[in-house]
């Protein structure tokens, strides 16, 4: 068997032209610059033929050795600063500085990418590297429609489905800039529909887009009528904004309505001279439009960055709201012409009085100290274990491990995340918690076939395989339980590998089943398989909910039902069964850092028993393994123990009595037992100035180190309350501290030197109160940085939901503060399952319909806060109603 260049089927070998696209065998790409196919990459991938090849990149299909699935490869190719000779691979540079430059900014955006868990609908970056002295990404490879192909066949489209169509980029868009990732515009070109879902295939191919050391070389691309105005200029740097993807996502939504874009050129050319937009409101084109929506289309259009909608998250409000959405311009509405002409000038002239004015102004002041006891986290992400727990302790912080990860790809005992960011102001001795990467193994294939699909994939995720679920009707596996895998039951594998999930949906909506009242039959006794026969023959459903080692009867015999025999039930209603695992030889996972909880569903899906014990342990946090026996790797027989250690967490101390003592005597003491203090203050007429009235914890309580205590200190002056500034402008938070009678300090070093900008961190925290006159030192970012949290804990009912096709249900949504649909956001996992089709303004309750059969989940969100519902969607269509 040989591979197809183009496609990367396989085919016999006797034939030289692939019966699947027609490609000939030994036709080599119309560009010299490509690599000739054929060529092995890394020792784990095929290079193909090109699929597209421009002044920066060369894209190819690929085939992973590895994974044995096709991918897309990037390959670094600035034709400006090298060349590569005919037939040959290695690439010869002939401007070292500029590409190096642009291969580091490559790299490092891969690299990003790589590190994110991307949703389903953007191409996943699987990995970066550097040979044949350039770099090459290697992502996802998608097969189905190009959205420029789909629009030609298709447009004009509706604004409803386009919107159905394109929300969803719109929200992992919003999500990626979340994450850090820009893209910087794009195309339809740099998406596929595949099975009428939108995927984001080219997240690279805008990175460099009219980037330039020529003036007389700027890049002129038949894609850049989507790219905003302000990427089209002659720029030698790739810098990039939201406001560039919004541009772009208004454009393609524009040509998915059916309108032709006019020339990026002519329009930018026209406004600038005669101030009006070539490109027309949708409706101006004939498009029925809703007027929120066409609004939010035309900020998100402008070509005036100041005008234009300035990221995702604001466009997909605007989008989806039902209250009015004005056009951005209209500020400038109402001022007669010579006001407009006249703007420059006076601009000046008020910048200049500013400028001026400033100077006479108290400007926030600097520091480069904190209160007392205070420290500033730093970065600890991608340090090693060792270099992690010295670099916190350098900050008198304490690091605990938390949880782990599991990524080839990186190195192992690497710190992937942090549970309190960097530049964020904590007490000494607090606890940061860290996760930590670790390396996939063997393992032996777990027996899936009848468990409920969330515990498979916990199993999964514990172990570190990757996974695929499909979905499939059938009346005898319950709904959301595994029908088929394609890794069968027990077979030892590499962690790294992928096995294919088949989950059912329950009875086709299409078959006629008569539900009917029934004995349910006592099936113990007989194994999984022979009852799914017999089930098979009423439409029963069947669950497994747990397994036991018994090598006295043969592997899946039921020793367990529920209900039990004699128990009239719905037909419809599953019966779950317990069934045996053969006493074989299991190679034991690895269970450090993980919750007795999973440790026991995942060792149970093995018939593994756990025994547990527990000791103090310093690194790792409260209720994780730290050790176990046998160890990972190792053989043990189904139905025997594995004996694992819990951490009790760090050591406890006895809460020491600071009533009386001075605040500083106090610090020092509980300092020196590992704990950290945050203060409050007020006024007690009798007790001496600078004295601690009251602890939070009563004095000789055992407490853990690294807890924080509430110290209340005297004053005799009058005290404030603190308020909360996190997210205002320096100059905001500056006025509200002096409006409650505190000053504020601007905090700086080499890692926080910004002066200007919105409030990350402020010490110290809201609700504790200060001396009058006392200061709250801060830390800033660029506000694009920082998000203001204002929404307290909130909740949602039901959590769980079972409907038929087209019935009804009210999703309650309580929160004492969530006052309109802008503070709220929601997302349906799967909207071809459930649609929403109403939302109270005023209780933010929610109404749900089901449209098919399958599973969705809603997830709510508000601040920092997240609540979700599951809803599974079995059965044969009722009229709609609401339940």
């Amino acid at each position: 068997m040989k591979f197809c260049m183009r496609c990367m089927t396989q085919y016999d070998d006797s034939y030289t032209i692939c019966p699947d696209c027609g490609f000939e065998e030994g036709t080599l790409p119309d560009d010299s610059r490509c690599i000739e196919p054929g060529y092995i990459l890394g020792d784990r991938y095929i290079v193909g033929m090109p699929l597209s090849v421009d002044g920066w990149m060369i894209k190819y299909i690929g085939f992973d050795f590895l994974t044995e699935r096709r991918v897309t490869i990037y390959e670094y190719f600035p034709t400006r600063y090298c060349t590569r000779p005919i037939g040959d691979v290695k690439i010869n540079v002939v401007k070292q500085r500029a590409y190096e430059r642009y291969l580091g900014i490559l790299n490092e955006r891969a690299r990003l990418l790589s590190e994110l868990h991307l949703p389903d609908n953007i191409s996943a970056v699987c990995e970066t590297f550097e040979r044949n002295n350039t770099a090459y990404v290697i992502t996802e490879y998608h097969e189905g429609t190009p959205l420029s192909e789909y629009i030609r066949d298709k447009s004009p489209i509706s604004p409803q489905t386009a919107e159905r169509l394109f929300l969803p980029i719109l929200r992992s868009l919003d999500g990626l800039h979340d994450s850090g990732c820009v893209i910087g515009g794009f195309s339809p070109e740099n998406f596929m529909v595949v099975q009428n879902k939108l995927i984001l295939t080219g997240i690279l191919d805008g990175l460099f887009f009219n980037i330039t050391d020529d003036a007389n070389d700027v890049k002129h691309s038949e894609c850049e009528n989507w790219y905003p105005y302000e990427r089209l200029k002659e720029y030698d740097s790739p810098d990039i904004i939201p406001a560039n993807d919004v541009y772009s996502a208004a454009m393609v939504m524009y040509s998915i309505l059916g309108i032709t874009l006019p020339d990026a050129s002519e329009r930018a050319a026209f406004y600038r001279k005669k101030h009006k937009d070539l490109l027309k409101k949708p409706s101006a084109y004939g498009i029925k439009i809703d007027k929120n929506k066409e609004n939010a289309l035309q900020n998100a259009a402008f070509i005036d960055l100041e005008d234009r909608t300035p990221d995702i998250e604001t466009l997909i409000k605007e989008l989806t709201s039902e209250k009015e959405v004005t056009l951005r311009t209209k500020r400038n509405k109402g001022f007669p012409l010579w006001a407009k002409i006249a703007i420059p000038v006076v601009s000046v002239a008020a910048c200049a009085g500013i400028v001026f004015g400033v100077k006479m102004l108290n400007r926030p002041k600097t520091t480069d100290t904190l209160l007392t006891g205070q420290t500033v986290v730093p970065e600890v992400v991608n340090f090693t274990l060792t270099d992690a727990t010295e670099t916190l302790k350098n900050s008198n912080l304490l690091m605990e491990i938390e949880g782990r990860e599991i990524d080839d790809s990186k190195e192992a005992e690497i710190i992937t995340a942090q549970s309190v960011g960097k530049g964020s102001v904590v007490y000494e001795n607090t606890v940061i918690g860290v996760t930590v990467n670790a390396h996939s193994s063997m393992v032996t294939m777990p027996n899936f076939l009848g468990i409920n699909i969330d515990d498979c994939t916990d199993a999964l995720e514990n172990i570190g395989m990757n996974y695929t679920v499909h979905e499939d009707y059938s009346s005898t596996v319950a709904v959301n339980c595994v029908m088929r895998q394609s890794i069968s039951p027990y077979e030892e594998v590499s962690a790294g590998e992928r096995v294919e999930l088949t989950v059912s949906l329950g009875r086709d909506p299409n078959a006629i089943i008569a539900d009917e009242q029934m004995l349910t039959g006592d099936h113990v006794g007989q194994t999984y398989e022979e009852y799914l026969d017999e089930a098979d023959e009423t439409d029963t459903p069947v669950e497994v909910v747990g397994r036991v080692c018994d090598s006295s009867v043969p592997e899946g015999t039921i020793v367990e039902q529920y209900p039990s025999g004699d128990t009239v039930q719905d037909s419809s209603e599953p019966v779950q069964v317990v069934v045996t695992t053969a006493a074989t030889d299991i190679i034991v996972p690895d269970v450090t850092f993980l919750t007795q909880e999973r440790i026991e569903g995942m060792l149970a899906l093995y018939g593994l028993a756990a025994e547990f014990s527990s000791e103090p342990n310093d690194r790792v946090a409260e209720g994780l393994a730290v050790s176990q026996q046998p160890a990972a790797g190792e053989k043990a027989e189904a139905g025997s123990t594995v004996s694992v250690k819990l951490s009790e967490g760090k050591g406890l101390v006895e809460m020491p009595d600071t009533v009386g003592m001075t605040r500083d005597e106090a610090a020092e003491r509980l300092r020196s037992l590992g704990l950290s203090a945050k203060y409050t203050h007020e006024s007690v007429p009798d007790k001496p100035k600078d004295q601690i009235v009251r602890q939070s914890i009563a004095a000789g309580d055992r407490i853990k180190v690294g807890s924080t205590v509430l110290l209340t200190v005297n004053t005799k002056k009058q005290t404030a309350e603190i308020p909360d500034i996190v997210g205002l402008d320096v100059k905001e938070a500056e006025t509200k501290l002096r409006e409650a009678g505190l000053k504020l300090r601007i905090y700086t070093d080499t890692d926080n030197p910004l002066t200007s900008g919105a409030v990350f961190a402020q010490s110290p925290e809201p609700g504790l109160r200060e001396v009058s006159g006392a200061v709250v030192t801060v830390i800033l970012r660029d506000p694009s940085e920082v998000v203001r949290e204002e929404v307290t804990e909130f909740t949602i009912s039901p959590e769980k939901k079972m409907l038929v096709p087209g019935q009804e249900f009210v999703l309650s949504i309580d929160a004492s503060n969530i006052t309109d649909m802008y503070a709220l956001e929601y997302d349906i996992s799967n909207e071809d399952v459930l649609e929403v089709t109403y939302i109270n303004k005023q209780t933010l309750d929610m109404t749900f319909r089901a449209k098919k059969n399958g599973r969705a989940v809603i997830k709510i969100s508000c601040g920092g806060f997240e609540k979700t519902c599951t809803v599974t969607v079995s059965g044969a269509i009722k009229t709609p109603g609401k339940n």
